[in-house]
Parts: C-alpha cells; structure tokens; sequence
C-alpha cells in the first residue's frame, strides 16, 4: 500500500522540535514533513506517527519497519539515527559521546528501502539508559551515482560530514520517535 506523507503534528512529546535541534545542526532544514514509518507487533500494526514513546521491552522495534514515500521518481537513500548514544547531551543539538549511531541506511531505493542498495543492515533500538531520539531521514538523491560513503561504522557516524560530502542529496522528509530505557 502506498501513504502519503502529511506533516508532522507537534504531540505531547514534541517530535519535531526535538528532532529538529539535532538535525539542523547537521545541515538539514527544519519542518520537513512526516515520513511514513510502520512497526508491526504481534497484535498488529504500530505506525510511530501515532506513538512518541516506546521503551525496550517494546519487541517489535527489533523488526525492521515498512517504510515508504509518497514520491515515486527518483532514488533516496534512507537513514535511520541515534544521536543521543550512549546518552543525550546537553540539549540534544550535539550529539553524544557515541553518536549518532547508525542503525540503517539504504541508498539507491525506489519507493521503499526493500527496493535498495542496504549499506548497513537495520538493528533495531537498544538504549543502554535514558530515553533516546530514533530519526528516520529521507533524502532525495538528485545525481544517478550512489552517495559517497566515507565510513560504514555505526558508532560516531558523521551524519554533517556525509551531507556535505554528497551536496546531491536533499532531505525530503522524517520521522523521529523516542523509546526510553528507564535510568
């Protein structure tokens, strides 16, 4: 099934201001509208547009999610972050001691991430404390050749650095949710 991304609404735990004190510090405009990110759980369906926390023992966040966008043309790379590991800093606009932590990314997709080039496999959220930011990231890649990957580590992994190395790629849209790992 295909979703339209519809911009995100600020709820209690204000996602997109709290995404976006991360993420324009890396170079990436504020307001980008929502990207449609669905986890499926036992029970069913859990779309994180619906939800701003989980927390560890919330399983179904091991599964790799159904991610998809509206635009049809065209190749995105898709990323998924961490910037608070192992804890947050400060106000969270830098990252922390081992952040952000690359949990996915997909360059070269058409449509979805299933139908790319996975550089680093997806893991799923596993705070060691405190409440993480988990950001999804999609961005337009308006040259044919595939982004230039300087490091596929996922500890410290350069999200300023990658941007500027790869002006071809435009944020399109995000999705950010928290899962907390108690103290």
């Amino acid at each position: 099934a295909r979703y339209k991304a519809a911009p995100l609404q600020l709820r209690g735990g204000g996602n997109q201001a709290d995404a976006d004190i991360f993420l324009t510090k890396q170079g990436v405009p504020s307001n980008l509208p929502a990207l449609r990110v669905i986890y499926h759980s036992d029970t069913g369906s859990v779309p994180i547009d619906d939800h701003d926390e989980f927390d560890t023992t919330d399983m179904f966040l091991q599964r790799q999610p159904v991610v998809d966008w509206e635009e049809t043309s065209g190749k995105y790379t898709l990323l998924l972050l961490d910037p608070d590991a192992p804890t947050r800093k400060g106000d969270g606009s830098e990252a922390g001691s081992m952040g952000p932590w690359l949990h996915w990314l997909v360059t070269d997709a058409v449509e979805t991430p299933e139908q790319g080039k996975c550089m680093v496999e997806y893991m799923g959220p596993a705070p060691p404390r405190g409440k993480h930011r988990y950001i999804f990231l999609l961005l337009r890649q308006l040259d044919a050749a595939a982004p230039k990957i300087a490091c596929l580590d996922r500890p410290r992994w350069d999200l300023k650095t990658f941007l500027s190395q790869n002006p071809s790629l435009t944020p399109v849209s995000f999705a950010m949710f928290y899962v907390d790992a108690g103290t």
